[in-house]
């Protein structure tokens, strides 16, 4: 594998999916894809990246109610995470004539978080062209993981077996010209920037660190992002 496939998050999930043991999640996770494949002529397709299991009001739950069970905190926090998510995707459609994936709408009890990630990285990755960042994105670990997936899609294509698969030459050039130009916004309609987001994810780390949690993927992630910037400013392409 090279550089690209190393530090890919898309290849990640990617792969856990194929190793995947439940072949029934394993065809619905590829089902609902091609659902979505399926759509033709979406020239704008807005993704709102949130958190959903974990994030900022999970962590603030598990430390003012130690004692109660973290499944009920995380049902608490996930009801929670969804009406934020769906005030501020309901703001994004007064404003903006395009199509928006809520992704909170989407839920399957049989469902890890393998099974999402490789459906929604997969989404994003051929079909968006907008991501917009809830506030608290960067305390979630699915969404600390698309955002970075959406910058890593600057650097190119994974080179990995049936990844994607491309109808022609001429559509594989434009959509690699979209996958370059996703637009990633913050919460209060500010374009950032790869320096932006490492910024956001190191105040993560350090309020997760200072309240005694760990900040696996948040510190993954910052490195991956922090190579990848590299890599852009060198004009890498692949």
């Amino acid at each position: 594998m090279g550089d690209l496939e190393k530090q890919s998050v898309w290849i990640k999930y990617k792969s856990a999916l194929w190793m995947d043991k439940y072949k029934e999640q394993k065809d619905n996770v590829s089902k609902t894809l091609d659902t979505f494949r399926a759509v033709r002529n979406l020239k704008h397709l807005i993704y709102v990246s949130m958190p959903i299991t974990s994030g900022k009001y999970y962590y603030q739950l598990l430390l003012e109610h130690p004692n109660i069970p973290k499944e009920m905190l995380g049902n608490l926090s996930r009801a929670h995470n969804y009406i934020v998510g769906l005030e501020f995707m309901e703001t994004l459609k007064e404003a903006l004539a395009h199509p928006i994936i809520l992704p909170a709408d989407l839920y399957y009890p049989s469902w890890v978080q393998e099974h999402y990630q490789a459906l929604w990285l997969g989404l994003i990755a051929e079909k968006c062209t907008e991501m917009r960042m809830t506030d608290g994105w960067e305390y979630s670990n699915g969404a600390v993981e698309e955002y970075t997936h959406a910058v890593q899609l600057g650097l190119g294509i994974p080179d990995y077996p049936d990844l994607i698969t491309f109808a022609s030459k001429k559509d594989e050039e434009l959509q690699r010209e979209r996958m370059r130009n996703i637009i990633i916004y913050d919460a209060h309609w500010n374009v950032m920037s790869v320096y932006d987001g490492i910024n956001k994810i190191n105040e993560a780390i350090q309020w997760l660190s200072n309240n005694g949690f760990k900040s696996t993927i948040q510190q993954e992630c910052k490195y991956k992002l922090q190579w990848a910037l590299s890599r852009l400013q060198e004009g890498y392409y692949q």
